[in-house]
């Protein structure tokens, strides 16, 4: 389109918008620079800066082993040294405590200690459940006041600690033995890989004691809950897999010995003594969880460099393999983390979430039934992790080595410089609208290989996966369990930040949603054991793109503030930083569809229409080239998005035409019309302005009308008029 054109176009729709002009409820934002619409916002690595004023990956000085790590200590609520001094059976078994810490043989070897295998015999029949819903316990359950991190239906403001605690244990636990200083490492099972020396860090391994890598349980600097060296106490618990029901409550009970906190572990009796066939359940304690034991143990050998932390304001990558994710999420099971039991809490603010399945062991109320502990949901939950840790045993157990498991995960956070774009600047883009296609029916997760696909978000990555939570987000990260990493590594999302996740695996098929949520069986990506994973499929490279909407929550007032200039604003420039190009996008080719839906329209409150037009123009400056739109069962919605769509673009409609739109309907527009209904209205006056240019001047119009329309085919087989050219065709890849 020439500048004489162009001045054309924009005059009707500056004469348009003065007719529905009314009185403005809120003044516009003013002008700003102009902005590129490439990604060059986005800042590099090296830019880095804290809140402390340091730089880079590793600015800030060590942190001395004494003080507390982001916050108070572990800063779980669980019984103070001299309580458990007073009473060792509130935290954890005293027929199974946790041995003396072991002696250092050297400031940089730590003692070996390795713990007798005593077994009872296979004639040893298990209880289908503990006498006592909380393990040991004689009291009667109360309501659960777990760490409290909230679902995409929530707001994350406070934490709640636990108050339920669990008793001694009743049945005796093989003593555990001390090797010497002068002993050697010996009596290692033989399940267990040669190159493990229990309790002793290899010799290339580097330990970080900062705020920028996570505090690792085989770190040196991670202190149990009686000041000695924590990983030599979690070996010797770790080097005896449990061999039934009860040596695995006894085990975690240990582990809560160690590691601090009053966390029950009711729910992992039920969950293996009741709602696990017989055959499963010998499986588990024959192979799985021997294998989850001595992956654990590995931590050492997998992690020689620490693990870094994707912290606020740095754009960062961490790639992690298959094998690096199964062991943090084997530690996360066992509770290992001391330091990660709650969120992390900055200046009173929190700022890391928790990384734990301590609520999970634990009942979640409501409870299915008068005599379960477990929630609908707990349950299935359950089953989606028991699904994938089997899964990964096999795997591991796997001769040959099974490919699967050099396969990486990339985390990447992207970190946008948006202070120079605001709603002018939007206003000023020429980009085109990208194409559209929205659909009633499919899911995001099954919309074809290759796509960003978007995770509606909680601030703090996850959101209720390890708890209650049951929405979008969470069964997302319960169907693909390695996204659970990122809980580990991501400190709380600002408004200019995202996450790029890429390269993980499904595991679990499901059904249902929220309190209807129903694992579904396994979801294999892999193929066969026949195929032995030959090659990696496309899902295995399909993106997440992690982003959190504002919570306007649920009452009308709150709900009425999306209207509003510095709310679309923050939205778009949080859209537009998920939605651009990152790493894992290739230089040298095209970059993929997006695939959303009703981002943050919810337990959040948001407008679907309006979060509609807001991704379309965070699409559309982005450069994506299509977007599927999955509204979830509302045909009315997705067919009225789907012909707007069309007719915005082939009157020739550019993301700052449809932004300067936006404005006017959020000045002069009653919320009741609705956003569609006002873009109607829009394109009618210009079509109708176009017809009237087309009689004036047949010649001059004709062209206009040819070079103000983007064409496109449309995957139902629909298109445009003959005249049109340059299709470009995409299909839903459902």
């Amino acid at each position: 389109m020439s500048a004489q054109e162009n001045r054309k176009a924009t005059g009707t729709l500056d004469s348009w918008l003065t007719k529905r002009k009314r009185s403005p409820r809120k003044k516009a934002t003013e002008p700003g620079s102009d902005m590129c619409s490439d990604t060059s916002q986005i800042r590099d690595v090296a830019s880095c800066t804290h809140e402390d004023g340091s730089n880079g990956p590793a600015g800030r000085p060590a942190v001395p082993s004494s003080t507390p790590r982001c916050g108070p200590g572990t800063g779980h609520k669980g019984n103070s040294d001299e309580e458990n001094e007073k009473n060792p059976a509130a935290s954890c078994s005293s027929r199974y405590s946790s041995p003396a810490p072991p002696s250092l043989l050297s400031i940089s070897r730590l003692a070996t200690v390795v713990g007798k295998q005593c077994l009872p015999t296979s004639s040893e029949e298990e209880s289908p459940l503990m006498q006592s819903s909380d393990f040991g316990s004689s009291r009667s359950p109360k309501p659960f006041a777990h760490i409290h991190e909230p679902s995409s239906g929530e707001t994350m403001e406070t934490a709640e600690t636990d108050e339920y605690s669990t008793s001694a244990l009743d049945s005796p636990m093989p003593s555990l033995e001390v090797l010497g200083e002068e002993e050697t490492a010996v009596g290692i099972p033989a399940r267990f890989s040669p190159e493990i020396v229990l309790g002793e860090l290899p010799a290339e391994y580097t330990d970080y004691n900062d705020s920028d890598h996570a505090l690792l349980p085989c770190s040196p600097h991670a202190s149990a809950s009686d000041d000695g060296p924590l990983w030599p106490q979690l070996c010797s618990i770790l080097s005896q897999p449990p061999i039934d029901v009860r040596r695995l409550m006894e085990m975690l009970c240990a582990i809560r010995g160690l590691v601090g906190g009053d966390w029950s572990v009711a729910a992992v009796s039920e969950v293996f003594a009741i709602h696990m066939e017989a055959q499963e359940r010998a499986e588990w304690f024959e192979h799985v969880l021997p294998q989850m034991c001595q992956l654990a143990l590995r931590m050492p050998l997998l992690f020689p460099d620490g693990l870094l932390l994707l912290r606020a304001g740095c754009a960062r990558t961490v790639d992690l393999s298959a094998e690096q994710c199964g062991c943090l999420l084997v530690h996360a099971f066992f509770c290992t983390f001391r330091d990660r039991q709650q969120p992390f809490y900055v200046d009173g603010r929190c700022s890391m979430p928790y990384f734990t399945f301590i609520n999970l062991h634990g009942p979640l109320h409501p409870a299915m039934n008068p005599t379960s502990v477990l929630s609908q949901v707990q349950l299935q939950k359950w089953r989606c992790f028991l699904c994938y840790f089997s899964t990964l045993a096999h795997r591991l157990a796997a001769t040959p080595a099974d490919p699967a498991n050099a396969r990486h995960v990339h985390f990447e956070r992207l970190v946008a410089d948006t202070s120079e774009l605001d709603f002018s600047t939007w206003a000023s883009d020429e980009s085109p609208l990208c194409a559209v296609d929205a659909r009633p029916d499919g899911l995001i997760e099954e919309a074809g290989a290759g796509a960003l696909q978007l995770d509606f978000a909680n601030k703090m990555v996850g959101g209720g996966v390890l708890r209650n939570g049951c929405v979008q987000e969470e069964i997302r990260f319960l169907i693909s369990p390695e996204l659970v990493v990122a809980r580990l590594l991501a400190e709380k999302l600002a408004d200019n930040e995202a996450l790029r996740l890429v390269g993980f695996e499904r595991f679990s098929s499901y059904s249902g949603y929220a309190k209807t949520f129903q694992f579904a069986g396994a979801y294999h990506e892999i193929g066969t054991s026949e195929g032995a994973a030959s090659c990696m499929p496309e899902q295995l490279y399909t993106q997440l793109a992690v982003i959190d909407a504002t919570n306007y929550g649920r009452a009308a007032h709150s709900r009425a503030t999306q209207y509003t200039m510095d709310a679309v604003e923050r939205e778009l420039n949080k859209a537009f930083v998920g939605f651009s190009r990152a790493s894992a996008d290739s230089n040298d080719s095209s970059l993929s569809p997006i695939c959303t839906g009703n981002w943050g329209c919810g337990a959040f409150g948001g407008d679907p229409q309006l979060k509609a037009v807001i991704q379309l123009l965070a699409a559309s400056r982005a450069r994506r080239p299509a977007m599927h739109y999955f509204t979830f069962g509302d045909a009315g919605f997705a067919s009225s998005l789907q012909t707007l769509t069309r007719r915005l673009i082939r009157s020739g409609v550019t993301v700052g035409d449809l932004t300067r739109l936006l404005g006017a309907f959020l000045h002069t527009a009653s919320q009741e019309d609705g956003l569609l209904r006002f873009l109607e209205d829009a394109c009618d006056e210009l079509e109708a302005q176009a017809r009237a240019d087309a009689l004036a001047a047949p010649a001059e119009s004709s062209l206009d009308v040819t070079s103000m329309r983007t064409s496109l085919s449309f995957s139902d087989g629909s298109s445009p008029s003959p005249a049109e050219t340059g299709t470009v065709e995409f299909d839903a890849g459902r």
